[in-house]
């Protein structure tokens, strides 16, 4: 297709086309020799001829006397780039969907930036993110882009056209993106952890004895290199092969340093090709990377097979197990290891808490693996049963973690050392100490503070989130609020505001505004600091200018403790509450809490309604560091409500679903019941029950972010002298059992002739054996699980951003 478009496009401007002689090979000499005789000014030509003619004075000077040089049929390795783009006036790519010709972009010439490509934002392209850092083109095929993309003729039913061209960001200049590869080039380890192995590959196939490298491993827990030399550097036995890779490891470490720590590929996962192997190639001599796969499934089997449980354990030996020393040394390198941060590595103390580091759940799955698998190495008798996520969760820095694991292993619990509280023992004394700690200095007299009618700027946090972004909308469209004040940790919060926004049909005013009428400002702050980490200047301009407080910024994990909410959320909501109270005029705080904050008092007092009220009670909340952290804060806004006299607002939120007022926003696929409901699908199987949550109360976000906004202008309008403190329980009054929704599920999901439903129990053990058979499944499965088994399915899983 791309041939054709050259050879009529050359019609149309009048010039002519230089064609290879279908009985003469395609290679870089040749390539030379009809340079030079004077009769082409531009060269099209693969990866593979333009990295030949990179590699010689001859193939340079040739490519220096062309006015253009267009890589085609994949990207071009960024090393041959980098070699060829200061030697030829432009050197660029032409890149294009044969279902849909090239795309609206332009190229960016010079040395720098030869493989970026400048996309037309007015053609409706779309950039979803599919991995950290790596998005894919989607293109809008709506009525105003309709015209500009002739793959809407071959499907005129679809909205939109997802390309499968993966593209990485170029911060730098406004929508500007390097091509990366497609989407079915991702490789998603058993982890979860996804891959995308086309920069690695160029990295490694630049070396002069590299003809072509694959990086693979899909449902494995570490990749793969397959790696084929190039004529003259066969290997015919292990001693070459060995060599070779000796040869080849810097190239190969140099690839690994672009990748996670936990996905880089060890020695004893490079395959060479031998004499006879090749990799599968198309027509255009591209490598097709599932032939390849399919091809070598028995060597890499055989590579995964040899390598065995020590990929998991490697650089992990406790040399002592009987010495805490020996311990503490092991644990800490546990966790720099899943930390996957030269800097956190550097940093991490024996006492710092890894979830304030960064440290995920994808991240919690990798060290339960690694654990059981180096303690199995060492032929260490212990119940590897009692090492799940739990185990991690409860030991959240290196010291803790070496006391569980000395516990582990030889039985011993350090009296007086444990950094966590028992939850049965010390939950109450616990909470009750943070209430103490983050509630000094609320006795101090403020002074009555003027009121603003109308023109309201209002701080929202957690705009980003599913919620967030409700919120966000919500607040734009309400006439009395002239300026929406954003405050989100990530750097790129706008970006990923205006993608979101767009993907669900929400206002997106700051991409049409100037800075004047600009109704919405995102800043990057950090709440755990008493300035919100935005600097004197900036706090200061918050002080004299806001007028209502949104906190909705929390971390959704029901496995962390209350100590890991500490730092960033606790903490935040008390330097958000000093914010209030400092300010010019008086802004008062809605407080996005949960329910989880009254299930345990809800327990204790079956038939009776859940009070509107701040509980007094420390057991009211559920026994998870979750529900226990938005408790605790919940009591600070009580205490910050009656010493200053200031209106405040509590808004204990359940489960919370996808949008209903439109058909563009869907329910978070990552949660548990759109897992739930795609499990179900792939099994042909569907719960009769779910345990203890049958009862639906569920309430839709954008309804539940309309409603927030009401009782935002509600709570700014309650006079200072009348109840301070509004708590309201915002769960859907009309309950239905998921028995009545279960036929709806059944239908929706293929009909009974494709979906059977069965007891809760078995269609958990169908699920589990799944995950077993399919590996890929195993990251989703782990977490659903987890979810199902923690507290008996109890009703506590909140949609907060």
């Amino acid at each position: 297709m791309g041939g054709l478009f050259f050879f009529l496009l050359t019609a149309i401007l009048d010039s002519s086309v230089v064609v290879n002689h279908t009985a003469a090979a395609i290679t870089a000499e040749h390539v030379i020799d009809i340079i030079n005789q004077g009769l082409a000014t531009s060269l099209a030509a693969a990866d593979s001829i333009l990295t030949d003619l990179s590699r010689t004075k001859e193939g340079l000077e040739a490519l220096s006397k062309m006015d253009k040089v267009i890589y085609v049929g994949g990207p071009l390795s960024s090393r041959t780039g980098s070699i060829i783009a200061p030697r030829v006036k432009n050197l660029s790519s032409a890149i294009g969907l044969t279902e849909n010709a090239l795309l609206h972009c332009t190229v960016l010439r010079g040395t720098k930036y030869w493989d970026c490509l400048r996309f037309n934002t007015r053609v409706g392209y779309r950039f979803d993110e599919v991995s950290t850092g790596v998005y894919e083109l989607v293109i809008s095929l709506s009525p105003k882009h309709r015209m500009f993309h002739p793959v809407a003729l071959i499907f005129p039913d679809i909205e939109e056209y997802r390309t499968k061209d993966l593209y990485a960001r170029i911060p730098e200049i406004d929508n500007c993106y390097r091509y990366q590869g497609r989407r079915d080039d991702l490789i998603v380890l058993s982890n979860g952890e996804k891959i995308n192995p086309v920069p690695l590959e160029n990295i490694v196939a630049s070396h002069p004895i590299v003809k072509n490298a694959l990086f693979v491993g899909e449902h494995q827990f570490l990749p793969s290199l397959l790696i084929e030399p190039r004529e003259g550097y066969a290997v015919n036995n292990e001693e070459e092969s060995r060599e070779m890779t000796e040869k080849l490891w810097g190239i190969i470490s140099e690839a690994n340093l672009q990748a996670p720590r936990f996905s880089r590929v060890p020695k004893s996962l490079v395959y060479i090709l031998k004499p006879t192997e090749t990799f599968a190639r198309s027509g255009k001599m591209t490598v097709q990377r599932q032939l390849t796969v399919l091809k070598f499934a028995a060597q890499i089997d055989a590579l995964y097979s040899s390598a065995g449980e020590g990929l998991l354990s490697e650089g992990l030996e406790l040399t002592d197990p009987s010495s805490p020393e020996a311990i503490k040394s092991f644990a800490k390198k546990l966790y720099v290891q899943i930390l996957d941060s030269d800097e956190c590595a550097r940093i991490v103390g024996d006492h710092d808490n890894v979830f304030d580091l960064g440290m995920d759940s994808l991240q919690v799955t990798i060290a339960v693996q690694k654990l059981k698998a180096a303690l199995r190495a060492q032929n260490l008798n212990v119940d590897s049963s009692k090492i799940g996520p739990h185990f991690f969760y409860t030991s959240p820095s290196s010291n803790q973690l070496a006391q569980a694991i000395d516990q582990l292993i030889n039985g011993v619990k350090k009296e007086g050392t444990a950094e966590v509280h028992s939850k049965e023992n010390d939950r109450k004394t616990y909470m009750q100490a943070m209430i103490d700690k983050y509630k000094v200095g609320f006795d101090v007299e403020l002074a009555l503070k003027k009121t603003r009618a109308d023109s309201l700027t209002v701080v929202l946090t957690g705009s980003t989130g599913s919620l967030g972004s409700y919120l966000l909308h919500s607040l734009i469209e309400n006439p009395r609020i002239a300026k929406i004040i954003c405050l989100n940790r990530s750097a790129d919060a706008q970006k990923r505001q205006t993608a979101q926004n767009k993907h669900k049909d929400l206002l997106t005013p700051w991409e049409s505004s100037d800075a004047q009428s600009n109704p919405v400002e995102f800043l990057t702050a950090d709440l755990s600091k008493p300035d919100l980490g935005l600097g004197e200047e900036t706090y200061n301009q918050l002080l004299g200018s806001i007028d209502a407080i949104i906190h909705n910024a929390w971390k959704v994990d029901f496995n962390h403790t209350v100590e890991s909410f500490e730092k960033g959320h606790i903490a935040g909501t008390r330097h958000l509450v000093d914010l209030s109270r400092k300010c010019t005029y008086r802004a008062p705080i809605l407080f996005i809490s949960s329910i989880s904050t009254a299930l345990n008092w809800a327990q204790k007092n079956p038939g009776q309604s859940v009070p509107e009220s701040i509980i007094d009670d420390l057991d009211s909340p559920e026994f998870f560091g979750y529900g226990e952290s938005k408790y605790i804060s919940e009591r600070l806004i009580e205490a910050h409500s009656s010493s200053s006299g200031f209106t405040s607002s509590v808004l204990r939120v359940g489960q919370i679903a996808g949008p209903v007022l439109s058909t563009a926003g869907i329910w978070n696929l990552q949660e548990w019941f759109p897992s739930l409901l795609a499990s179900s699908k792939h099994l042909g199987l569907l719960p009769e029950s779910l345990g203890t949550i049958n009862s639906i109360s569920w309430v839709p976000v954008d309804i539940l972010a309309r409603i927030i906004v009401q009782l935002l202008s509600q709570t700014y309008d309650t006079e200072a002298d009348k109840s301070v403190l509004k708590v309201y329980n915002l769960v859907n009054p009309k309950i239905v059992s998921w028995s009545a929704l279960l036929g709806t599920a059944q239908n929706g999901l293929g009909g009974p002739e494709k979906i059977r439903i069965v007891p809760l129990a078995e269609w958990v053990e169908a699920l589990e054996r799944s995950a077993q058979i399919i590996m890929g499944l195993w990251l989703r499965v782990t977490l659903l699980l987890n979810y199902l088994d923690s507290g008996g399915l109890s009703q506590r899983r909140e949609n907060n951003p």
